[in-house]
């Protein structure tokens, strides 16, 4: 039955939903500045609408995680993508700031639902090394679009205008709903529905997160994203007013970086089939400190300057490319029973420390590049410390 759900049509649009569910975080980023001259408000109280949106994703998780345990996957992920769709085309009639940030966080708990359902879905069908190929490509795309998305939505932005960026998520999220109709199957068999009762959500979630063997490489993969995330909130800046780079340029940049994790990860999906997720995952680790030191080393040479920084960051994202998938893999599979909530609570624990990482980072980097380098550079040798001692708790065949 696993076999039989687990065809390339099915990861395909499982891979086309998450591509979705990601544009949004920051497509509209090279926008920023012209959503703040629109709506005559500073550019700090737009930016954040990004982290508002990555916080509603992550308590979002929390609510809906146990829901979907019982009413199954495809259904929710019908709503939430309508949801998506509305508010995609909401946003673009927004009279104020206010209601922009409002229809952000909106837009936010339905990827919130449409999330979980990807991930619990591909838990449902799949374990071990063949869960982790498919998380390879689903941790891939939610790094990476994040990181190309503002390259996309600066050409558009530039040629239409910001509201233009939301109506391409509209018209995507219709395209996206017609495949999730026709396409995905239901993948929580009835025997394995869990009944809702609210009472016991928060004891279903400590249950969890109490167990070791989750917690421990849930908060790695947690660094790794806080590493991004503190990635993408300080580049926009540090780029663009420090060393001076046009919005194109600054695109490019993006893209290149982003491009980097993509080799990582299509890399860790062919070395699984030789090594095992221990050497994968130090070893990734190990790359992401070795990349943030040459990207501070090189913010101190100014003949090296951001060519320096940006091989750094392209090694970083390298590491991570690789690590991820294996971390990620290991704590879906350390529970049983409760596998939405298991995503739930994971995917929420990957944005909402992030969601703090951006609003550190974004205030480090107006005091000095030198901060916002040094905070990832400690990110980094967090992110591999915690990954180590994933395999020194971890008992399993990993």
């Amino acid at each position: 039955m696993k076999r039989r759900l687990i065809s390339f049509k099915f990861i395909m649009t499982i891979a086309i939903i998450e591509i979705l569910c990601y544009m949004a975080v920051d497509m509209y980023l090279a926008s920023m500045t012209d959503i703040a001259a629109f709506f005559e408000t500073p550019y700090s109280k737009v930016q954040l609408s990004l982290t508002f949106y990555l916080f509603a994703m992550g308590v979002g998780q929390l609510f809906f995680g146990p829901i979907i345990d019982y009413f199954g996957r495809k259904i929710p992920l019908i709503l939430g993508t309508s949801l998506y769709a509305l508010c995609s085309f909401a946003i673009t009639t927004s009279s104020n700031i206010e209601l922009f940030l409002l229809y952000r966080i909106i837009q936010g708990l339905g990827v919130a639902l449409i999330y979980i359902c990807l991930i619990s879905m591909v838990r449902d069908v799949s374990k071990g090394k063949v869960a982790a190929k498919i998380f390879a490509i689903l941790i891939t795309i939610g790094a990476i679009t994040p990181i190309l998305a503002p390259a996309i939505g600066g050409y558009i932005d530039q040629v239409f205008g910001w509201k233009a960026v939301f109506y391409v998520l509209f018209i995507l999220a219709i395209l996206v709903l017609i495949l999730s109709l026709f396409i995905l199957p239901e993948t929580l068999k009835d025997e394995k529905k869990v009944i809702i009762n609210f009472k016991n959500i928060f004891i279903i979630y400590f249950n969890i997160i109490k167990n070791m063997n989750f917690l421990i490489p849930a908060f790695a993969t947690c660094l790794m994203y806080m590493f991004i995330f503190g990635y993408i909130s300080g580049a926009s800046y540090s780029y663009k007013e420090i060393y001076n780079l046009d919005s194109k340029t600054f695109g490019l940049v993006f893209g290149a970086t982003g491009s980097a994790l993509l080799f990582g990860a299509l890399l860790s999906t062919k070395l699984l089939q030789i090594v095992n997720m221990k050497q994968i995952s130090i070893f990734g680790a190990a790359i992401i400190i070795f990349g943030s030191v040459v990207s501070f080393i090189s913010s101190n040479i100014s003949v090296v300057g951001l060519d320096g920084i940006v091989i750094g960051f392209f090694i970083s994202f390298f590491g991570l490319g690789l690590a991820e998938a294996s971390l990620f893999a290991i704590a879906m599979s350390s529970q049983k029973t409760s596998v939405g909530a298991t995503a739930a609570l994971l995917g929420s624990l990957q944005l909402l420390l992030p969601a703090t990482a951006t609003l550190v980072a974004g205030y480090l980097v107006e005091i000095s590049i030198f901060y916002w380098l040094g905070l990832l550079f400690i990110l980094s040798i967090l992110a591999f410390i915690f990954t180590c001692k994933v395999f020194r708790i971890e008992k399993t065949q990993f």
